[in-house]
C-alpha cells in the first residue's frame, strides 16, 4: 500500500501527463481556442492521420483522423493541437469520449462512430462551435441535457444506438438542420420540433413509434421531412434534384423532364447532373462533367481526392463521410475508358450490398481527350 503522500502526488501527476482520459475538461489552459476558421477554409486544410506527425507542427493542425486504431484513450500530448477543428476517432474502442476533447473550443466536427461509447458526456455543451456530430453505431443510451447548449450544431447523427428518450433541451438546437436517430428504441419525441426553426429532416426509422404518431407529426410540421421507413418521404424528383443544386450555390440550371434530371452549369464550363428521388427504392445519382481534365484514369489517389472535393463542393455530407472515412477498393478495369471504385468498411449509413461488406462507390469516365465524368450515388444511373 502507498502511504507516502509525496509519492502519491507525483504518481497522480504522471498519470495526468500520459492520458487525457483523466484530464479536467474545465481547464482553460488546455485545448485553448485559437483562430476559428470558416467551413470552406477548413476543407482545404491537410488532414493528419498520425499524431506523431501532427505533433511535429502542432500549430498547423486543423484536422486529425485517428480512426481504426483500436484506441481506448488519447495521449495528453493531443492538447498541444490548439488549432484543432475537425477530429475523427471513428472505429476504435472508446467507451467514453476522452475528456481532453472538451477542451478544443473551436472544434467544428466530431466523428466518433463505430465505438462503444455510452454517452456523449455532460461536458459536450462546452464545444460551442460544433457543427456536426457523427456518433452512430455506438452504445449511447443517454443524451445529456447539455446537448442543447450546442448553438451552432447543424447535423446530429445518432443512428444505431440504445436511446430510449431524447432530452427536452433538444429544442434549443436552433441551428440544427439534420437529426438522425434511426435504429434506436424511441417511442416518442419529448421536445418541440416547432421550436427548431432550421430543422429540415429527422430520421426515426426502426424505432418504436406508432404509424399514427408519425402521421400526426407530419401533418403538424409539414415543412420538416420526417422519415420512418427506408426511403425519404418525398417522391418529387424535380424538387429534390433542383434543391440539391440550389444548396451548392449553382444558380444556372435547367430541368430535363424526359429522365427526371436537374442540370446545373458552372462558369468554367463544367456541369452537374442530379437525379434524386423515389420511395420504396430511394435513389440518388450525381455526375460532375469536367470540361478540361486530362488526368489518367489509372491514378486512383488523384480521383479519390477529386471525388472527395466534389462531395465537399456539393455540400453532400453523407457521401463526403462515405468516401473520406472508408477504405477504397479499385476494381479491375473492365473497359478502357471507365474505372470503378468501391468502398470497404463498417456501416456507412448508406444502403449496403454484398451482405454488408461492400458499399457503392464512384465511377470515373473518359468521354474525350480533355473531358471526364465523376459519378457517385446509389440505386440508379443517369
Amino acid at each position: 500500500m502507498l502511504k507516502n503522500p509525496l509519492f502519491l502526488i507525483i504518481f497522480c501527476s504522471l498519470s495526468l501527463l500520459f492520458s487525457c482520459s483523466s484530464h479536467d475538461s474545465t481547464d482553460k489552459g488546455s485545448g485553448k481556442a485559437i483562430g476559428l476558421i470558416s467551413s470552406s477554409d477548413l476543407v482545404s486544410k491537410k488532414e493528419y492521420t498520425s499524431l506523431v506527425e501532427a505533433l511535429q507542427a502542432p500549430d498547423s493542425v486543423y484536422k486529425l483522423k485517428l480512426s481504426g486504431l483500436h484506441l481506448t484513450t488519447l495521449p495528453m500530448d493531443i492538447t498541444r493541437l490548439t488549432r484543432l477543428q475537425e477530429l475523427n476517432i471513428a472505429d476504435n474502442d472508446f467507451e467514453v469520449l476522452p475528456e481532453c476533447i472538451y477542451g478544443f473550443q473551436n472544434l467544428q466536427e466530431l466523428v466518433c462512430y463505430g465505438n462503444k461509447i455510452k454517452t456523449l458526456g455532460e461536458h459536450i455543451g462546452q464545444l460551442k462551435n460544433l457543427k456536426m456530430i457523427s456518433a452512430y453505431d455506438n452504445l449511447i443510451a443517454i443524451l445529456p441535457p447539455e446537448i442543447g447548449e450546442l448553438e451552432n450544431l447543424e447535423a446530429l447523427i445518432l443512428s444505431h444506438n440504445k436511446l430510449t428518450s431524447l432530452p427536452k433541451e433538444m429544442e434549443k438546437l436552433h441551428a440544427l438542420k439534420e437529426l438522425n436517430v434511426s435504429e434506436n428504441q424511441l417511442s416518442t419525441l419529448d421536445f418541440n420540433l416547432g421550436a427548431m426553426p432550421k430543422l429540415e429532416s429527422i430520421d426515426v426509422f426502426e424505432n418504436r413509434f406508432l404509424d399514427r404518431d408519425i402521421d400526426a407529426l407530419r401533418k403538424k410540421f409539414p415543412k420538416i421531412e420526417i422519415q420512418n421507413d427506408d426511403c425519404v418521404y418525398n417522391n418529387d424528383y424535380q424538387a429534390l434534384s433542383t434543391q440539391y443544386l440550389d444548396s451548392a450555390g449553382i444558380k444556372r440550371k435547367i430541368w430535363r423532364g424526359s429522365d427526371s434530371t436537374a442540370i446545373g452549369f458552372l462558369e468554367n464550363g463544367d456541369s452537374v447532373f442530379a437525379k434524386i428521388g423515389g420511395c420504396g427504392i430511394f435513389s440518388s445519382c450525381i455526375e460532375w462533367h469536367l470540361s478540361n481534365e486530362t488526368h489518367s484514369l489509372d491514378d486512383s489517389v488523384f480521383w479519390r481526392g477529386k471525388a472527395l472535393w466534389l462531395t465537399k463542393r456539393m455540400k453532400d455530407k453523407e457521401f463526403e463521410r462515405f468516401i473520406a472515412d472508408h477504405q477504397i477498393k479499385w476494381d479491375n478495369p473492365t473497359e478502357p475508358n471507365m474505372r470503378n471504385f468501391s468502398i470497404i468498411g463498417k456501416n456507412t449509413g448508406i444502403d449496403s450490398i454484398d451482405n454488408g461488406n461492400s458499399y457503392p462507390g464512384f465511377t470515373i469516365f473518359k468521354t474525350g481527350a480533355k473531358s471526364r465524368i465523376i459519378r457517385y450515388g446509389y440505386g440508379m444511373d443517369l
